[in-house]
């Protein structure tokens, strides 16, 4: 039996922290940066998963001996670091690595193998077109590239990575356009493959760039509000575990975990501006996630509807609320059961899935059919 009791803050908090990181990256003297990117590669986090022809280290002073600019190649260290996150195969990561950067397919064979030099060929070909028509391209190219993942989400991984070492400044028109593509392409597309965690990234960073004083308002607007919840966000998960480890026998489900989760600012903002909201009947600014995993002979749903059953029985709910995407998944595959329950009078929505449906909808369901994303052109 698994019990996890923590509280995933994101949103403001984290927007914060990474305009901190970023300021901090630009201002490094380059002999830390370079020691910070050897020191990346050799953590726990960032090793290799097979070995490779080429240490990567080894990699990374080849490129700056071929006199690419470090802030390059940090770049592309955080594009493989992104990849990682998404536990894609390994050429897949180097060849995002790799984007952009002034070596021979020779010199990528030799140093990374031959699978990579394909993904990187793949690649270099989708580049072109995104060139050709960057607001129309990876939309269009899906339908073209059935089953090639590996390109869409290494274009994903460069987003992010783009933003997170953008500083914060004054904002060029070029980079304004950037952004702008970004909010428009990048962030439907991740919706599309179901990348739940690079969805909520791009968005919420596109917007803390293009939209500070909005963001910045948002930032204060959500603070106040934690600071009414207080302890009672802990406070329900803990009691929540305690239900749910006292069910007789403790039937259907054989393990779970509950944390909590914060809205991130612009999904806060979003809803208000398409629901016409105020801040305050915005209703799953707090959320509980409840990640279980059935016993052996029982289905998921029944398991989950055992679990939201115990969770509806303690807690009173909010009418009209509840939502079954288990039997009804949302386009890009979501899968969970959806209430909301009102501790002490506040709102907080209960979200009931298994472990397989939560990494879905972090990671994106291609990732678990080894790039085969059959149907994908149903989803344009």
């Amino acid at each position: 039996m698994a019990f996890v009791g923590s509280i995933g803050v994101g949103g403001a908090r984290a927007g914060q922290g990474r305009r901190c990181v970023s300021m901090k990256v630009q201002t490094m003297p380059t002999a830390v940066r370079l020691q910070s990117l050897r020191s990346s590669v050799n953590s726990p986090v960032g090793k290799v998963r097979s070995r490779a022809p080429c240490n990567v280290n080894d990699a990374l002073d080849y490129l700056l001996s071929r006199g690419v600019r470090i802030d390059a190649v940090e770049v592309g260290r955080s594009v493989m670091d992104v990849l990682r996150e998404l536990h894609v195969e390994e050429s897949t990561a180097l060849a995002g690595l790799l984007r952009g950067m002034p070596l021979t397919e020779v010199e990528i064979s030799n140093m990374f193998g031959e699978e990579t030099l394909e993904v990187w060929r793949r690649d270099r070909e989708f580049c072109g077109m995104m060139l050709a028509n960057p607001l129309e391209t990876p939309r269009l190219s899906l339908v073209s590239m059935i089953g090639d993942f590996q390109c869409l989400v290494i274009e994903l991984a460069h987003a992010v990575a783009s933003l997170r070492h953008l500083p914060m400044s004054s904002l060029s028109k070029k980079t304004k356009e950037h952004l702008q593509q970004i909010l428009k392409v990048h962030v439907p597309l991740a919706d599309t493959l179901g990348l739940k965690a690079v969805h909520a990234e791009l968005e919420e960073l596109a917007f803390m760039h293009l939209y500070p004083k909005e963001y910045d308002q948002m930032c204060v607007l959500v603070g106040e509000r934690l600071e009414k919840y207080g302890t009672l966000l802990g406070d329900t998960i803990r009691e929540m575990e305690l239900a749910l480890a006292n069910l007789p026998q403790f039937q259907k489900v054989s393990s779970f975990r509950v944390y909590g989760r914060i809205k991130n600012c612009f999904s806060i903002y979003r809803k208000m501006m398409s629901k016409e909201l105020k801040f305050e009947e915005v209703m799953d600014f707090v959320a509980l996630r409840v990640i279980l995993n059935p016993k052996t002979g029982v289905s998921e749903q029944e398991a989950c509807e055992r679990v939201m059953r115990e969770v509806t029985k303690r807690w009173k709910t909010v009418e009209g609320t509840t939502r079954d995407y288990i039997s009804h998944p949302k386009d890009n595959g979501y899968q969970s059961l959806h209430t909301t329950i009102l501790p002490e009078g506040l709102p907080m929505e209960v979200q009931v899935r298994t472990e397989r449906m939560h990494e879905c909808s972090e990671i994106g369901s291609a990732a678990h059919y080894n790039y085969k994303f059959e149907g994908l052109h149903q989803l344009i």
